[in-house]
Formats: C-alpha cells, structure tokens, sequence
C-alpha cells in the first residue's frame, strides 16, 4: 500500500540505550558506514551529532513507526536548509548529516525512499530488508525514550514569506526557566503514569478528518507513551499570547474516548470551566458571570434545534475572537465543519445575525469581538491551566489538560474542582463556573459523611476490557524509563 499522504514527521527526540538497540546500530554501522564519520565535528556555539547519532535516531524512528503503522510513512528533509544543529528544538543537534544517512540506507536497501516535490518533504519507511531486522528486535516500549531532552516551552510566530508558523530561537529569562521547571516536572510525572483507555482492545484510534486540506484521510493515533509529552506554545513571537498546554493523546479524541480515559487503572472524571472566555471577558469588563451565555431564548436559525444553535454560536464566538473580521470568522467556522455538515452550509447573513444576537445579549463583550483578542485569552486560561497542573504535580498525582478542561482519577475530584475554581480566582477575582459528568468516589463518601445516610447515586464504574487487562498488567511487570530532563 502506498499512500505518501499517510506520513508524519521525522521524530529527533526519540532515543535508547538498551544494548540490542545498539548492536543493530553497530552493525548496520560498521558494515556501511566509514569508521571516521563517528568522530564529533564541531560548528557555532554547539558540537554537530556524529554522523553516527544520525544513524541511530533514524533507525528507531523507523523502529517505532514500524512497529505502531508498517503502513506510515516519516516525512524528512533532504535539504540542507530544513535542518538547524544549534536549535534549541533540536536537542541532539542533529544537521544535515542526515541527508547522507539517508541515501546510504536508501543505496542498500533498507528504506524505501520517494522524493519530494512542490513544496512535500521526501518520505521514508523501512524495507522489506529492514523489517527483518526489527522483527528479530527484542527491545520492548520501555526501552524507547519518547521526547528525549526536547524543549517543552515553544515560541512561535508567523514566517513573513510564507505565513506559516515558524519556531523562533529565544534566549532565557528567569519566568522561562520557571515554566520550564513545571512542564518538565509535568512531563516526568506522565511518563512515569499509565495513562490509557479501558475499552480499547488495541491502543490505537482510528478517526477521518473532517475539514481542512485532509478531509477524509483516515488518521491513527496511538494511545501510548510516545504520545503524552506535552509543551507549551506561546504565539506571534510573545509570552502573553497563547501559551495552551499541547502534546498529550488525550487532546485528539472524543468526549465518547475521553469518559473511557483510565489513570494508574482508575477511571476519571473530567472537569471543565463553563464558557471560559466568556467567562474571563465578563471579569474584565466587570460583567456579572452567566453559567451558560450561549443560551439564547430565540431560534434564529432555521432548521437548527436550540442546543444545536447553542453549538454553532459558541464555536462562532470562539472563531470570531481569534478573527480580525466578521467574514474572517464566517470563513474559518466554515472551513471548521466536516464537508456534509448542515453548519458548512450557513451564510454569512445566518451567522450574523445569531453574532449579533450574542453581542445585543451582552454589549460589553462586543467591542472585543472581532478583534484578535482571542490568543489573550487563551494566554489567561494557559496561566489558569498552569497553576492546575503544578498543583497536582508537586503531589506526584497526573492530572490531564484539555486547555479549559481537566480529568483526574476519580478520588480526586473535589479537590481538583476547588483547584480550579482557586486558580482561576487568583487570575480573575471571580469565581468561574465548572461542569462535569459522573460522579468521583471522593465526593459520594463526603455525601455520606455529610448527612450520615448512603448516597442515592453510585460513584462511576468502567469496564475494562481484555486488552486493556493485558497493557496493564505488562505495564505493572514493567519499570517505564522516567522521562529525562538532563543532558546526555
């Protein structure tokens, strides 16, 4: 099966010492490759990874790829301007090395190479030749280091020629170096957690995108350990413009998956602030707070029940803060559906008058609409967010971010409730609505203690199913590798 479409990117943060890992390595090495290339070659402020380096990330890369999706391609750069040694998102300095790599594993037949062109980065993945030698691999998950030294705190802008987003070199600051020191205590912690879903025999998740120029390519996502770094990224090259918190397997999966989500093989409880940035706009403008703004009274458009209008006008909102113009926002909550959605089909006249609707409801928050205020807010809720996590951190207990939105173990409900509504009470002044379903273990026993009398409602309960059974139990057999935050 050959579909170029189904590919991902080169991961330069994947690493092992496990001793087969090397033998595979030494062996392709020394039978061809140049004894010399392993010398390091210093350049600028940063020694270059020996050729040798190059070798080995690209080899369990393949491994890893290999053995999640034999069908996925790695897309890579065979220029020398799509690699940065000194970057300090390339943290085993990787450089242009790896074009070399490349073409000699290509030459003997190891990988399957196709080249890119109009702009498409070249894509690789192991050959017949290759997938013999991985099957023969006895290295298991645990041996792999997912993320290895990667910088977690991303700062990123639009490039001026072609207006994608770029990553931009910062130096830092004392506040850099402290968040930081909380994602990487964040991160050790989820690397160290068995973070998984109960209903799932096989941890993968199929899923076809709806908008975008992939509409309708099919997407898997692997609910395992390569999947739940998470880093922060701020926006158009400021710290006070986004900031959300992004990276884990949790964030690409639906409310349906998300009730399934198991910690330390417990089931959780997810938790969310109700319409957060309405919520942080009415704080601004000194607004009284509403549990639920989206509401409106009146069907305004056609053939859309009031829950649904209730959806579209809070995506609406959404879209129109982070948009500069009504049609800007019009444009982008179109390009957002799937393509056979009824929401596609809105024009402009229908969505403005439910926008217009909204800012009669609430005129304080109108001279914020449309105004590019939305990263702002994100960056407020990414503070919220932030004092959350390093809470729960520093009591060892992993907590999982959904940006306006939390799921913890279900013994720990009330507690993480009343963190949030403290977090953002420091930020804000006020106090902010929250919302879930299911109730914790924690709170039937205080519902207990409280009124002495056995609670009318039980405490949620999962089914695990087998194949969740099995990587538990593997997972208890096993000692996972802690996330390294030292140099190597």
């Amino acid at each position: 099966m050959t579909d170029l479409n189904h590919s991902r990117p080169l991961d330069v943060h994947v690493w092992s010492y496990h001793t087969e890992v090397n033998l595979l390595v030494n062996e392709i090495w020394d039978s061809f490759f140049h004894s010399g290339d392993a010398v390091t070659v210093k350049q600028g402020r940063k020694p270059k990874a020996t050729k040798k380096v190059h070798l080995k990330v690209l080899l369990l890369d393949l491994f890893v790829c290999w053995a999640a999706d034999p069908t996925q391609y790695i897309a890579v750069h065979l220029s020398k301007s799509g690699w940065k040694a000194n970057s300090r998102y390339n943290a085993l300095h990787l450089s242009s090395r790896m074009i070399d790599v490349i073409k000699v594993l290509h030459e003997h037949n190891f990988i399957e190479l196709h080249l890119g062109f109009e702009g498409r980065l070249s894509r690789i993945r192991a050959s017949e030749k290759l997938e013999l030698l991985f099957a023969s691999l006895n290295a298991p998950q645990e041996a792999i280091l997912f993320n290895h030294l990667r910088e977690p705190l991303e700062l990123r802008r639009r490039s001026e020629a072609d207006k994608k987003k770029e990553k931009v070199e910062y130096d830092d600051t004392q506040e850099t170096a402290r968040m930081r020191e909380v994602l990487n205590r964040y991160n050790a912690l989820l690397s160290q957690s068995h973070i998984d879903i109960c209903s799932l025999e096989d941890p993968i998740v199929e899923r076809i995108i709806t908008s975008g120029k992939d509409a309708g390519r099919k997407q898997r996502l692997s609910i395992d350990r390569s999947e739940i770094f998470v880093r922060r990224i701020f926006n158009n090259g400021s710290w006070e413009q986004g900031g959300r918190f992004y990276g884990g397997w949790w964030q690409g999966i639906g409310k349906d998956l998300r009730h399934d989500i198991m910690i330390d093989n417990k089931p959780t409880i997810e938790i969310d602030f109700k319409a957060m940035h309405a919520a942080l706009l009415f704080a601004a403008t000194n607004q009284q707070s509403e549990f639920d703004p989206y509401s409106l009274e009146d069907e305004l458009l056609s053939g859309f029940s009031l829950e649904e209008q209730r959806s579209v006008l809070k995506q609406l909102v959404l879209m129109a803060l982070n948009s500069e113009t009504r049609s800007q926002a019009f444009r982008a909550f179109r390009s957002d559906q799937s393509k056979d959605s009824s929401r596609r089909k809105l024009k402009d006249k229908e969505l403005g008058t439910l926008l217009t609707a909204f800012t009669n409801k609430y005129p304080s928050i109108e001279p914020y609409i449309c105004s590019g205020k939305g990263l702002e807010l994100m960056y407020l809720d990414s503070c919220i967010a932030e004092q959350v996590i390093e809470h729960f951190s520093k009591q060892s207990i992993p907590v999982l971010c959904i940006h306006d939105s939390f799921i913890i173990q279900y013994d720990k409900v009330l507690e993480l409730r009343a963190t949030m509504v403290n977090a953002a009470g420091t930020l804000t002044g006020r106090y902010m609505f929250t919302d879930k379903n299911g109730y914790g273990f924690d709170e039937w026993f205080a519902a207990l203690d409280n009124t002495g009398v056995k609670p009318d409602w039980e405490p949620k309960t999962v089914v695990r199913c087998e194949g969740y059974n099995r990587r538990w139990s593997n997972y208890k057999k096993s000692s996972p590798t802690p996330y390294s935050i030292t140099s190597t």
